[in-house]
């Protein structure tokens, strides 16, 4: 970093993603029991639940790139601020849902804090903006420490926050938004230099630059891994929480253990073990490595029979799912002009959040009839997006080589 310190955007990442595995640890134990919505038959249920987990990222599906064109255009600052004083609303609103036992409160609370999540953009670009070539993946790896660090907030203290209530995590995560509104007024400093002529908009030149970044050959290839692991990501994490639940009958408390395993692997990767990767080892190996890791990890939980035996893979996954992230994103970056940061941060971000919506959707379904077959599915698809990078990866080092 260069003069001001990252703390305002990793603690910005730190909230919306602490946010996000608040819903893991809590919809499922909220939704699949008679405590919210009263009798209703399972499959019913299991449909509401991936709804309700989907709603959040399909709206920041749409979001984010519109977030992090505007933070290219008028600045990183104005965007975080906005946004985060919105979620911090949302959150309040959820809160106020569940008291009141309003699935439809519930569901608007999520859409909105959706649309205001694709902030992540414009912290991702502003890290960027911070950094140079040579401390780029260190840097990108800070941030996606906040990232793990808010699913251990999220996942383990949002679990036990549940003992006082299931809206006692809302009002938590609202007061720290709060927080994090005032310390972006006072401590963060613009990083985007915007020059006069930038400073109008217009929607459909916003859409035809963010396509034009899709279409990129450069970075084609990093979108279309991220958007395969994106979806093999979700199909595990968003309904871990159910499996655990419906398989070996674990409660909220107990279901944020496992996530919390989860993240303690991906801060050691993330703060401590990417150091050491990427100084011995192409990044573009590293991740290709990490993807038939977690395809095995992941097959091997949904076919373990107790629960005692799933520690050591969660960990494990946890090292992997770090390990991957902290390798993908500064490839984005690296492969993606300066002027571009934000949009191609808003692309992944974009893909992710399909992913998020697309998951959800289709493990319900495959959930009411077995709790497996998410997992399984997901594990194959890791299996064959490992296979895919190791192909596509292997063409462009023979290519920068020759």
């Amino acid at each position: 970093m260069k003069t001001q310190s990252s703390a305002p955007l990793c603690f910005t990442v730190f909230n919306d993603y602490l946010g996000f595995a608040l819903t893991l640890t809590i919809f499922a134990p909220l939704i699949l029991s008679n405590h919210f919505i009263g009798e209703m038959a399972f499959k019913e249920r299991s449909f509401i639940l991936g709804l309700l987990l989907a709603s959040y990222p399909l709206m920041q599906f749409f979001s984010a790139p519109f977030i992090g064109g505007l933070s290219d255009r008028y600045g990183r600052k104005p965007l975080l601020m906005v946004t985060i004083f919105i979620s911090m609303l949302c959150y309040v609103l959820g809160g106020l849902a569940i008291i009141n036992h309003s699935l439809v409160l519930l569901f608007m609370a999520r859409i909105f804090g959706g649309v205001v999540a694709g902030n992540v953009t414009a912290a991702q670009a502003a890290i960027a903006d911070m950094s140079n070539f040579d401390n780029k993946t260190r840097n990108m790896a800070y941030l996606t420490s906040a990232v793990g660090i808010g699913f251990i907030a999220g996942a383990v203290v949002g679990g036990k926050l549940t003992e006082y209530g299931f809206a006692t995590p809302f009002w938590f995560v609202a007061s720290l938004f709060f927080l994090n509104f005032l310390q972006v007024l006072i401590f963060f400093k613009e990083t985007r230099v915007i020059q006069l002529s930038m400073t109008s908009f217009r929607l459909t030149e916003h859409i035809s630059r963010t396509v034009k970044t899709i279409r990129l050959i450069e970075l084609r290839p990093y979108f279309m891994i991220f958007f395969l692991s994106a979806i093999a990501i979700n199909f595990f994490i968003q309904f871990g929480g159910a499996f655990l639940k419906v398989k070996f009958f674990l409660g909220a408390p107990q279901i944020g253990d496992y996530y919390g395993l989860i993240i303690m692997g991906f801060l050691l990767s993330t703060l401590f073990l990417i150091r050491f990767f990427s100084k011995h080892f192409d990044i573009k190996n590293l991740a290709t490595i990490t993807l038939l890791g977690m395809a095995f990890l992941v097959a091997t939980i949904a076919l373990l029979g107790s629960p005692i035996w799933l520690y050591l893979p969660f960990f494990l996954y946890g090292i992997g799912n770090g390990l991957f992230n902290a390798s993908i994103y500064p490839m984005v970056s690296n492969a993606a002009e300066k002027e571009d940061q934000g949009k191609a941060f808003g692309v992944l971000v974009s893909i992710n959040s399909f992913a998020q919506v697309f998951a959800p959707a289709v493990s319900g379904l495959l959930f009411a009839y077995h709790p497996d077959i998410p997992l399984l599915f997901g594990s194959l698809i890791f299996f064959i997006t490992g296979i895919i990078s190791l192909c596509t990866f292997s063409f462009i080092l023979r290519g920068h080589k020759s």
